[in-house]
């Protein structure tokens, strides 16, 4: 059985950071792949609906969706992929942020963190996970305070795997 590493808290802040930034790196990808899948298949399907959904204007009721989703079943299954990916990633996120990430997730994370490291500077996340992050201004430096990225507690990990 796998060794498993539970406590987040006495771990490298540095990590932590690292993890962090890897998990949001992650989770712009995934909705800039669902914008692209939204604008490379809402347009023609919208399109291709046009006489019908100019036809809901005058008489929209149950049938009428039956009816689309019956005979443009292709537009219809465009459609409800393009919703089902916006919904199942919205899904996801909040549970993250109520009850954290599982321990077979930060595992996953600390593993692909791994495999960045030891490619060094020629894996192409290299730049947006490993380095430090620079002071966006002269005010940045004079504020005392904990920044969000130093505590351990916000990146928490839920106990179901």
């Amino acid at each position: 059985m796998a060794q498993e590493r539970r406590p987040l808290r006495h771990e490298d802040p540095e990590l932590l950071r690292q993890m962090r930034r890897l998990y949001y790196l992650r989770l712009r990808i995934r909705w800039g792949a669902i914008a692209l899948v939204w604008l490379l298949l809402v347009p023609p399907s919208l399109w291709s609906l046009r006489g019908v959904l100019g036809r809901w204007g005058d008489y929209f009721g149950w049938a009428a969706l039956r009816y689309a989703i019956v005979h443009h079943r292709l537009e219809a299954i465009a459609l409800s992929f393009c919703i089902a990916l916006v919904v199942a990633t919205l899904l996801r996120h909040s549970w993250h942020m109520l009850k954290g990430l599982s321990a077979r997730e930060l595992e996953h994370l600390r593993q692909d963190l791994a495999a960045i490291r030891d490619r060094g500077p020629g894996h192409p996340l290299w730049r947006w996970v490993m380095v430090e992050d620079e002071p966006r201004s002269a005010a940045a430096n004079t504020a005392k305070g904990p920044k969000a990225d130093d505590n351990p507690e916000a990146f928490q990990e839920n106990d179901q795997s």
